[in-house]
C-alpha cells in the first residue's frame, strides 16, 4: 500500500507530529511505501520528500496588515500547497491519503486536491480546531463549548484566538468559510478520534458517528516496559506545557495544603513566571523545584524515580501521551477526571482520579498516594498500557485504509 501522510510540521513539535512520525514508521516496517507532505523547517526530519514541501510562517510573527493579509488569505486557501501536493501526488501516486493537522499552513486546499484525484482521504483527529476555532474549548480559565454546532461568532465575540480581536476575526471566518461555503471537511471520508471522549465532542457539533472511528495512539514496543522499577522518590512529578489549561496553579495551592510533599515540574510555558510567584508566595520553595524543559532520556529518569505523576488538567484533554508513558514507566498516575483521562486511567488500579479543579479533592489524593504502598498500582500500569501496542494499532488502521480504499470509486 501507498500512503501519503500529511502534517503542518515535519519535526516533532507536540502530540499530533508524534503520532504523525510514528504512523509513519510503523507503516513502513509492516512493507508500505510512505510519502510525506508539509512545510519547511530548519528543524525539520530529513525526507526525500522535503523538495515537495511549502513556505512556512510564524503565525505569532509581527507583520504589517498587508502581510497579516496575505497570511490569513493563506490559512483559509494555501495555493502554493495545492500546486505542490498535486507534483507529489502525481509523482508519488498514494493509494490513500492520510491527513493529520493541516489548518492554517497547509490548509484545507490539500483536501481539494487528493478529491480531485479521486483519492480516499482519512484524517486523524488531534485536538477541537474543526469545531472550536481556538483548538481547546477552553477560554478564560473555564471549559467552553459556546462554538459547537456552528457558532463560531463566539470566537470573535470573546477574543478566543490569543485575546486578539483581529486573529479572532480570522479564525471566525476560516472557520465559517471552511464549513459553510467550502464544505471541505465533509469531502474526508474518515476521522480517526484518539478517544471516545473526542468522538462525542463531534457528534456533538453535528459530524456524523459513523465518520468517526477511536483508534487511541499507541507506543513503540520498546517504549512498554516489562517490569517496574519500584521504590520511588518522595516527590511527585508534573510534565508537560506550563500553560492555563493544565491546571498547574490548582496543582500548586493543593501541594500548600499539606505538610511535607515534595513537587518536581518539568516542562515550559507562558504560565512559569506565574507559577514560580505562586510557589513563593505559598512558602513552597524548598517543597518545589522547576526544571525546565527536559529531553526523553531525563524525562524517562524522572518518572522512574517519581513516587507518582499528575496530570492537574482543567480543560477537557484530548488523550494523553505523557500518561501512556508514565504508565509505561510503571508509574501510577493521578489525574483530572476530565475529557478522555478516565479512558485511560481507573480510578484506585492503576491510578486516582479526582474532580478536574477541586483543590481539596487534589490534596487528598496527592495525600492518599504518599501513605499508600504503590506497589500493586505499579503492576497494574504496566498492565493497563499493553492495550496501546503497534501491532493491535497496525491492524486497524490497515483495516480502515482498506475500508476507505473499497468505498473509492478507483479500488
Amino acid at each position: 500500500m501507498r500512503v501519503l501522510l500529511i502534517n503542518n510540521y515535519h519535526y516533532l513539535r507536540g502530540g499530533a507530529e508524534r503520532a504523525y512520525f510514528d504512523l509513519g514508521e510503523l507503516l513502513e516496517s509492516r512493507g508500505h511505501e510512505v510519502a510525506y507532505f508539509s512545510t519547511q523547517n530548519p528543524r525539520n526530519r530529513e525526507t526525500k520528500y522535503s523538495s515537495y514541501f511549502v513556505r512556512d510562517y510564524d503565525l505569532r510573527g509581527d507583520y504589517n496588515i498587508i502581510q497579516k493579509l496575505k497570511i490569513a488569505l493563506r490559512m483559509i486557501y494555501n495555493r502554493e500547497a495545492k500546486v505542490k501536493l498535486e507534483k507529489l501526488i502525481k509523482d508519488f501516486r498514494p493509494d490513500v491519503v492520510h491527513l493529520h493537522n493541516i489548518y492554517h499552513h497547509l490548509s484545507p486546499s490539500v483536501i481539494k486536491v487528493a478529491r480531485k484525484r479521486n483519492l480516499p482521504v482519512v484524517m486523524s483527529l488531534h485536538d477541537y480546531k474543526l469545531i472550536c476555532p481556538n483548538y481547546k474549548m477552553f477560554r478564560q480559565g473555564k471549559i467552553c463549548r459556546k462554538c459547537l454546532g456552528g457558532k463560531y461568532y463566539n470566537c470573535l465575540r470573546y477574543k478566543c484566538a490569543q485575546d486578539s480581536r483581529l486573529k479572532s476575526l480570522i479564525s471566525t471566518l476560516e472557520a465559517y468559510w471552511q464549513e459553510r461555503v467550502l464544505k471541505i471537511y465533509e469531502k474526508v471520508d474518515l476521522f480517526i478520534s484518539p478517544s471516545k471522549h473526542l468522538k462525542k465532542r463531534f457528534i456533538q457539533a453535528g459530524y456524523r458517528e459513523e465518520k468517526i472511528r477511536v483508534l487511541p495512539h499507541f507506543l513503540e514496543s520498546g517504549e512498554i516496559f516489562s517490569q517496574s522499577e519500584s521504590g520511588g522518590e518522595n516527590y511527585f512529578l508534573y510534565l508537560g506545557r506550563l500553560s492555563p489549561e493544565k491546571g498547574v496553579e490548582k496543582l500548586l495551592l493543593a501541594l500548600s495544603e499539606t505538610e511535607d510533599l515534595y513537587l518536581k515540574i518539568a516542562g515550559e510555558g507562558s504560565e512559569e513566571e506565574k507559577l514560580r510567584k505562586i510557589a513563593q508566595e505559598k512558602n513552597l520553595s524548598s517543597r518545589v523545584e522547576f526544571l525546565g524543559y527536559k529531553d526523553k532520556k531525563d524525562l524517562n529518569d524522572l518518572i522512574k524515580r517519581a513516587g507518582a505523576v499528575v496530570f492537574p488538567s482543567v480543560w477537557e484533554e484530548v488523550f494523553g501521551y505523557a500518561i501512556l508513558e508514565s504508565l509505561a514507566l510503571g508509574k501510577p498516575v493521578i489525574a483530572s477526571r476530565v475529557g478522555a483521562i478516565p479512558e485511560i486511567i481507573k480510578n484506585g488500579y492503576n491510578g486516582y482520579l479526582f474532580e478536574s479543579g477541586d483543590i481539596l479533592d487534589l490534596r487528598e489524593k496527592l495525600i492518599e498516594t504518599s501513605l499508600k504502598d504503590t506497589e500493586k498500582l505499579e503492576k497494574n500500569a504496566l498492565e493497563s498500557i499493553q492495550k496501546y501496542n503497534s501491532k493491535d494499532y497496525a491492524t486497524e488502521i490497515e483495516s480502515l485504509y482498506r475500508e476507505v480504499m473499497g468505498q473509492n470509486s478507483n479500488f
